[in-house]
Formats: structure tokens, C-alpha cells, sequence
């Protein structure tokens, strides 16, 4: 058995020590840390007895910030289509401006398929290749100010849309927005859009020059 000096031992740990501090470490950063996560309940349909029977459950879907073309709204939340009303959180402006109100999809299904259901067709030709039933998406809205009406409106059933290689959206209107007051935007969906949850709508307003 060797034994070793007290100074051999002692440039043995700080030559160890020192490679130890040497090493970089890499900075702790979550994975998720420049996603932006939201859930949507989705219905999806199970064969059982030979009947078709729902089940509703939420799906969570994430996204980079930097790959969101509305980053910078001032609105924007997940929503189902189904028949029924909305009403966003309380929300200011960033400066006096003309907002949008839109909704947003992703393109899961053929662009013909989903230009039907969104009503963004462009003309009578467009409009032959579509279902009866088409447009699924149809919305009256209402901006409300301390309990007032500032503006109201409804969505067309074609065209006032813009496409992305990702997104479809669907322009539903605009309205004035002062900059210190406060707005709820109220959205009623007056027909069943439910087959267009697959495609993770969100309900976003954001001021005209930002889109």
C-alpha cells in the first residue's frame, strides 16, 4: 500500500478542482419556454352498439411566439365554433386605432374544403364546390364600453380573409378603440362550426397595420 504526501494530495484535488471549474455549464432553460400552450375541449365521436357517441375532451396544442403572425394583438384566445356566445376578457389599445376582429384556424384539411366552411369562397365558381350547409362559421358581434355599445356587426359569407402558408383568417369586422378605455367583445356564433375545432380556432382582435 502506497501512501500519498498531504502536498501531493493537495495539488491532486486543486488540479481536479480547477478542470471542475473550467467545465462551461450550459444555462437551465425549460423546453417550453417560448411556447405559448392553450387547450380547446374537442369533440370526437366513438362507435359503440352501432351508434355514434360523443365525447368531449380537451386537447392541448402549443406554439412558438416568434411563429405567431398576431404576437402582438391585444386579443387572442382559444374558442370552440359552436353555436353560442363569447365574450373576451376586458382589453385596452395600445393607441388610438381601428382594430380587426378575426378568427384564426390552421389548415388541417384540403384549402377548397376549408375556404368553404370559413365563408372566404371569392365568387359564384368558388362557391359551386361547396356543401349546401356551407359556411359553417357565422358570428354577429358587439363592442362593449362600461356597459355601452361602441360598434356591431356580422361576418360575410365570402371573401375578407387573408391565407398563410399555416393559417386561414376570417375578418369579421373592425371598430374604433380609444387608447385608456376599456372593451369586451361579445361573439355570437349563430351556426354550428364545430367540424372547424379540428382546425384549433382562436378569437383574436388586434389594431389595423399590425396584421
Amino acid at each position: 500500500m502506497k501512501w500519498i504526501s498531504g502536498s501531493t494530495l493537495v495539488g491532486v484535488l486543486a488540479g481536479t478542482l480547477g478542470v471542475l471549474f473550467l467545465v462551461p455549464c450550459a444555462p437551465v432553460r425549460s423546453q417550453n419556454s417560448n411556447k405559448r400552450c392553450y387547450s380547446v375541449e374537442e369533440t370526437f365521436y366513438k362507435i359503440h352498439d352501432l351508434k355514434m357517441t360523443p365525447e368531449i375532451k380537451p386537447i392541448k396544442h402549443c406554439y412558438s411566439d416568434k411563429d405567431h403572425p398576431y404576437r402582438y394583438s391585444v386579443v387572442d384566445i382559444p374558442v370552440s365554433l359552436a353555436v353560442g356566445s363569447v365574450r373576451t376578457p376586458e382589453f385596452s389599445p395600445r393607441k388610438t386605432s381601428w382594430h380587426w376582429i378575426l378568427v384564426q384556424v390552421e389548415r388541417p384539411l384540403p384549402t377548397e374544403q376549408m375556404a368553404c366552411m370559413m365563408g372566404v369562397t371569392t365568387g359564384p365558381l368558388d362557391k359551386e364546390k361547396c356543401n349546401s350547409d356551407y359556411p359553417l362559421l357565422r358570428a354577429d358581434w358587439i363592442v362593449w364600453n362600461e356597459g355601452h355599445i361602441v360598434s356591431s356587426g356580422s361576418s360575410t359569407t365570402e371573401a375578407d380573409d387573408i391565407y398563410t402558408n399555416q393559417y386561414i383568417f376570417k375578418f369579421l369586422g373592425k371598430f374604433p378603440a380609444l387608447l385608456g378605455k376599456k372593451y369586451v367583445l361579445e361573439v355570437k356564433f349563430t351556426k354550428d362550426g364545430t367540424p372547424l375545432n379540428v382546425a384549433n380556432p382562436h378569437l383574436i382582435v388586434t389594431k389595423i397595420g399590425d396584421e
